[in-house]
Formats: C-alpha cells, structure tokens, sequence
C-alpha cells in the first residue's frame, strides 16, 4: 500500500459526504418546481463527487500497478484533464438545452479556475 493512501481514501470519503448533501439539499427543498439552474447545479454536484471519488480511489490501485504513485498520480492527471474538456462540453450542452445561457467570459474564467487547480 502506498503511503498516501490514507489521504486519497480521506478526500474519497469527503466527497462522498459532498455527495450525501447533494441529496440532502434536494429532499429539503422548498417549492413545489424546481428551477432549471437549480437542477443543473445539483446535477454538477453528484457527477464531481462521484469523479473525485474515483480518482480519489483509483490512484491506489494505479500505484500498485505502475510501480510508482507518482506515476499513477501522472496517469491519473492525464484522466482528469480529459474529464474536464468533456464535461465543460457536457454541461455547455445541457445548459442550452435546459435554457441556461452561460456568457463566454464565464466560461473562460472557470476553465481557467478549474485547469489551475487540476
């Protein structure tokens, strides 16, 4: 077991509590409709949970595969950035089709923000 393992499985289990409050803030909701921002925001919280989740976890296993967890950390990274592209083309879809405009200064700004913490 590499010895960063008990912090990835941390980060792991933080974002699954991410992930319960995500449930949370929909089953206390108040008001009968839900706004079409409100279940795009939801909706982004389950999916980055769920990949925090797996990266968290799946460096563990890469690790002891590869040799090295710097390695696994490499390959890891090369999976998430590939994630970020695709899911910044997703959620752009499914903005418009929920008829959310996001101006393009926005959306530079968190690809910016996101790529610098990646």
């Amino acid at each position: 077991m590499i010895p960063e393992a008990g912090f990835l499985f941390s980060i792991a289990g933080l974002s699954a509590s991410f992930l319960g409050l995500a449930g949370l803030v929909m089953a206390f909701r108040r008001g009968g409709d839900m706004q079409p921002v409100d279940a795009f925001r939801l909706r982004q919280m389950v999916e980055f949970s769920f990949v925090n989740i797996v990266v968290a976890i799946s460096i563990v296993p890469l690790a002891s595969l590869l040799g090295t967890s710097v390695e696994a950390a490499r390959w890891a990274s090369v999976g998430v950035i590939a994630y970020v592209v695709a899911q910044n083309i997703l959620f752009a879809m499914r903005g418009r089709r929920a008829g959310l405009s996001f101006r393009g200064g926005w959306a530079v700004l968190a690809l910016v923000v996101r790529a610098r913490r990646s």
